[in-house]
């Protein structure tokens, strides 16, 4: 009986691992296929509306939108930095493979969300919603913008949908606070980050609590809320309102 050379069994033993390693880059391609196409379709979904229309563009420009303030100012009114912020969280959803969805509550003539797509690196879609219109979103192409009442926020933007969406007087100047927040709070995806800013005669039980940090649930989604004082005119101004931060954590 003949004895198989040493080489052909070499040989044999070689394809079947090649053909073994086949299989298993062909396995991963898939998963990974798959799971972008996930993505994919997850953030066409956030952003369906705009098949339907091109934007919900102002039915009536007012002309009472009287500040414009940059990230820059807002940074320093709020104490945060909100280009390394936004920056971040568009870096995280790119890594991704996902195009991350950043919203200004409340954009007033439209400044930062602009200077924020213009800016900033990476994927990213940008969108400023508030009922208030200023003629000079007609100048920004690179942000969405939809005039619509703080109870529509939701039609636009579907649960688990935004990375991050800041508000300077925006959300503070809703009817109601915490119903407003309620509203908006569960568009955000699992590590997504809400900013804002609240009056300090505004009652709400988000900001009556002493602690500086706590844990809450909202409809099952789990939230960490942080609260730091905010002087809306200067330090000596006996207007101490405060800066929320909630950050989803599932």
């Amino acid at each position: 009986m003949l004895k198989s050379k040493p080489g052909a069994k070499f040989a044999k033993a070689t394809k079947k691992l090649s053909n073994l390693k086949r299989t298993v880059s062909s396995s991963l391609e898939f998963i990974r296929k798959r799971e972008y196409e996930k993505n994919r379709l997850d953030s066409r979904r956030t952003l369906k509306y705009s098949a339907r229309r091109k934007m919900s563009f102002p039915h009536k420009f007012t002309d009472y939108v009287q500040w414009s303030l940059n990230l820059k100012n807002i940074s320093k009114r709020h104490g945060v930095n909100y280009k390394e912020l936004i920056q971040k969280a568009i870096k995280k959803a790119n890594k991704e493979k996902r195009v991350a969805v950043i919203v200004e509550f409340g954009p007033g003539k439209g400044e930062a969300i602009n200077q924020a797509s213009r800016e900033l690196k990476g994927k990213a879609k940008f969108f400023g919603f508030g009922d208030c219109a200023d003629k000079a979103w007609i100048k920004h192409k690179s942000v969405k913008y939809i005039q619509e009442v703080e109870q529509s926020f939701r039609k636009y933007f579907p649960e688990n949908s935004i990375d991050f969406l800041f508000s300077h007087m925006g959300l503070a100047h809703a009817q109601n606070f915490d119903s407003a927040l309620r509203n908006t709070l569960p568009c955000l995806r699992v590590g997504g980050v809400l900013e804002t800013d609240v009056f300090a005669e505004t009652k709400s039980r988000f900001k009556e609590s002493k602690q500086k940090k706590q844990l809450f649930k909202l409809k099952g989604m789990l939230f960490e809320l942080t609260k730091t004082p905010y002087y809306f005119f200067n330090e000596k101004s006996n207007d101490v309102g405060s800066v929320l931060t909630f950050k989803r954590i599932k």
